[in-house]
């Protein structure tokens, strides 16, 4: 058996354990012993070497309001059949093309047009075009969609309304 001495998150000692090596080791740890402390002193453990500190380390602060929003429209999409759904509410798209969007065999003239005027050369064109019909679900972030979005005159938050609430209805 071997002592380890446990660290938190933040690398503060918590306690000490006996463990068998050849078991799974847990971690955080240090192998060498913290020095003793008092009051509101803390052992903390740089990775290296152990330090007194006078109080335990601030938490670091979290994310902002505008990275917990990055963080949430880079994880948010729906199906192509949702959103055609959607555009065809906003009157984006029509039924017709709708009907032919969703299985996959055509895509809205808005689309083709954002393509067109966005994407120099032919051949980057029909790749642009091949990606849009292979796509099964439409992504928050999506270079597309941010370009049908400035055509149509969408704004963030009203976009992120249409993808909340389409999350809303998988829930």
């Amino acid at each position: 058996m071997i002592t380890i001495y446990q660290l938190d998150a933040q690398g503060v000692f918590v306690g000490e354990r006996e463990i068998d090596p050849m078991g799974p080791l847990p971690v955080p740890l240090a192998m060498t012993a913290p020095p003793k402390t008092t009051g509101d002193q803390v052992a903390w453990w740089n990775g290296s070497k152990w330090e007194k500190l006078a109080e335990r380390p601030a938490l670091p602060p979290g994310p902002t309001a505008e990275e917990v929003l990055a963080q949430a429209r880079a994880a948010a999409s729906m199906s192509r059949l949702d959103f055609a759904k959607l555009a065809l509410r906003e009157g984006w798209i029509t039924a017709a093309e709708a009907k032919a969007w969703v299985p996959g065999n055509a895509l809205p003239q808005i689309v083709t047009d954002i393509i067109a005027q966005h994407i120099d050369g032919a051949d980057k064109q029909d790749i642009a075009e091949i990606n849009a019909l292979g796509q099964l679900v439409v992504n928050r972030n999506d270079l597309l969609l941010r370009l049908l979005m400035m055509s149509k005159k969408v704004t963030d938050a009203q976009m992120d309304a249409h993808f909340i609430a389409a999350a809303q209805v998988k829930a």
